[in-house]
């Protein structure tokens, strides 16, 4: 009977090994051997148990990982956390986190450049540039938001200069009015 355990552990047929052994202990329950094995066996069994187990939760995490259900990811792979530390599982949760700041930190990127392209298409130029500075800072210099900042204080300076030269231009028409209108005054005091 000791044999027969012995060849399905050598085979790693754990649940084998522990049926031949409770066979062998229901005959033979004070066998020493065979306590041994079966001791053996269970605990191989166990290890077996909770490796394809992990390795399940694991297959489902990445497969959700890798259709952007991320969310249901982290529960999958929260699920081993209580079998204890499990080096695969660490790294798998790691990626899952970092692809979550990532696609939070990208969510936070696109509202901060659709907020501040719709200040600048209502002229709204001190938001823009106030919403994408912040954003710079937080994003570390990101290249489309340096682009579209440096665009928001462009048009900023534009519009600035625009209105100072509108002043001259405007005070200068109106003087033009002015000496076409007392022109015409005189042209019709000089009819009558």
């Amino acid at each position: 009977m000791t044999h027969e355990v012995e060849d399905a552990l050598n085979r790693d047929d754990y649940r084998t090994a522990c049926l031949k052994a409770d066979e062998g202990l229901a005959r033979f329950p004070e066998e020493r051997n065979l306590l041994k094995l079966k001791a053996l066996a269970d605990r191989q069994r166990q290890l077996e148990e909770r490796k394809q187990f992990i390795d399940e939760q694991l297959a489902v995490a990445r497969k959700h990982l890798l259709e952007g259900a991320r969310r249901t990811a982290r529960e999958a792979g929260k699920a081993v956390v209580p079998i204890g530390a499990e080096p695969r599982l660490q790294s798998l949760l790691a990626v899952v986190r970092e692809n979550v700041q990532r696609e939070r930190q990208e969510r936070r990127k696109s509202e901060c450049l659709q907020k501040a392209k719709e200040s600048l298409r209502n002229q709204a130029f001190d938001d823009a540039v106030h919403t994408l500075e912040a954003m710079a800072k937080e994003m570390d210099n990101d290249a489309e938001i340096q682009d579209l900042l440096t665009r928001a204080r462009t048009e900023k300076a534009a519009a600035v200069a625009g209105r100072s030269l509108a002043r001259p231009q405007e005070s200068v028409l109106d003087l033009r009015v002015n000496i076409l209108q007392e022109a015409l005054r005189r042209a019709r005091r000089k009819a009558n």
